[in-house]
């Protein structure tokens, strides 16, 4: 009963939360946000006035996470990291094609 919010307040604290982690823990903003709308509200059914005001909470959670874990952490290393490939030759490239075919 202290949260009895509705459920497109909820919907938009849900997605506001959800593009703050992803912006904060991936360091990037604009994918938080697509995350967020994409598993939120385009599954949701919702109005479509809802979302127009849910998306300015959304972009600004995004960006404030950004910037808070920039100032926080720095310009950090990355956790793991990942080697650069090279395509050796180009007879290589229809095995990657199959490949990416036969995962999905």
């Amino acid at each position: 009963k202290v949260l009895s919010q509705s459920p497109q307040t909820r919907n938009a604290l849900v997605a506001a939360g959800m593009a703050a982690g992803v912006s904060a823990g991936f360091n990037a903003p604009v994918t938080g946000v697509l995350f967020a709308l994409e598993t939120t509200f385009f599954s949701a059914q919702s109005d479509a006035r809802d979302n127009q005001n849910a998306l300015v909470g959304v972009v600004v959670a995004a960006v404030v996470a950004a910037v808070a874990s920039r100032v926080g952490l720095g310009d950090a290393p990355p956790l793991f990291a990942i080697p650069q490939i090279q395509l050796g030759s180009y007879f290589e490239l229809p095995l990657y094609v199959f490949l990416g075919f036969l995962c999905g």
